[in-house]
């Protein structure tokens, strides 16, 4: 929130109502608060990040059909097999060969 002072001046305030700065200017101040603005928002979107799930984290077992060999993750078997998450879980799917392999959840 910005407000105009009696001395010419512009203030920043916190939404506890703190000031944070002052400015001469108001184009500076309004440039300033919605930087704070922006840090606030990253602030609390880290604060709630663990109850956010991400799809990506999870770890998902699968076994090459072709090869017999188990990996704790698709992650671990791409990197592994040379071919991208997304082919193994499309293999997975669908039951097509990516590069020769088929795969399979565990």
């Amino acid at each position: 929130m910005i407000t105009n002072n009696k001395d010419g001046t512009y203030s920043v305030l916190s939404p506890a109502g703190d000031e944070l700065r002052k400015f001469k200017k108001r184009e500076l101040a309004e440039i300033y608060a919605s930087d704070s603005a922006k840090e606030e928002m990253r602030a609390e979107y880290v604060k709630t990040a663990h109850k956010r799930k991400n799809i990506n984290t999870r770890k998902i077992r699968v076994r090459c059909i072709d090869t017999g060999e188990e990996y704790p993750s698709m992650n671990q078997a791409a990197r592994t097999t040379y071919v991208s998450e997304r082919s193994i879980h499309k293999s997975i799917r669908t039951g097509q060969p990516i590069s020769g392999l088929r795969w399979e959840r565990i």
